[in-house]
């Protein structure tokens, strides 16, 4: 009898033992896999400049990471600065994205087979222009979303836009002066 129970008090402590260890494998398995994707997605584009707080976050994490100069952003990324921050976001092709403070935006992209991509800029608070004016002339629009409304930013051109978080209103504005 007391053989038994001897063995039964070691059962618990294995069990519990080989569950956590199972846990800890499948936990590094999805980090090794998250990892491994993220290689695996062209960048298309990277911080060029970051003043202050400025963050990013893959389109399935939940982290957020610090973003510092050439810093590469992929399709789906998340892009965020502080309360007393800035960034310049370029893009492959040459163009800007220049995040103003308490923003964010999630920068997303389609592929065209004849002529490259079109930038989606996703506006989710505070101020974005984007600047396809000094370069790439021929390239496809940018397109910025929030709240339900697109606006189309051509090329040769650089507008810029806000957003309240509290109304949910956008506006477009001159990018060379203040919001209207």
């Amino acid at each position: 009898m007391e053989i038994i129970s001897k063995s039964k008090s070691h059962v618990k402590p294995i069990l519990l033992l080989s569950w956590l260890v199972a846990v800890a494998l499948l936990l590094i398995s999805i980090s090794m896999q998250q990892n491994f994707s993220a290689r695996e997605t062209p960048i298309v584009a990277e911080v060029q400049q970051s003043k202050g707080e400025v963050l990013f976050r893959g389109e399935k994490r939940m982290v957020w990471n610090e973003a510092q100069s050439g810093t590469g952003i992929v399709d789906g990324d998340r892009v965020a600065t502080g309360k007393e921050s800035s960034a310049l976001v370029k893009f492959r092709d040459g163009r800007t994205l220049a995040l103003g403070n308490d923003s964010q935006v999630i920068i997303s992209t389609i592929t065209h087979s004849d002529s490259g991509l079109t930038f989606l800029v996703h506006l989710v608070k505070g101020t974005v222009i984007a600047d396809s004016k000094k370069t790439c002339l021929n390239c496809r629009d940018i397109v910025l979303t929030s709240g339900g409304q697109s606006f189309v930013v051509a090329s040769g051109k650089k507008e810029g836009f806000i957003r309240d978080i509290k109304s949910k209103k956008i506006e477009k504005f001159s990018a060379l002066g203040t919001p209207r």
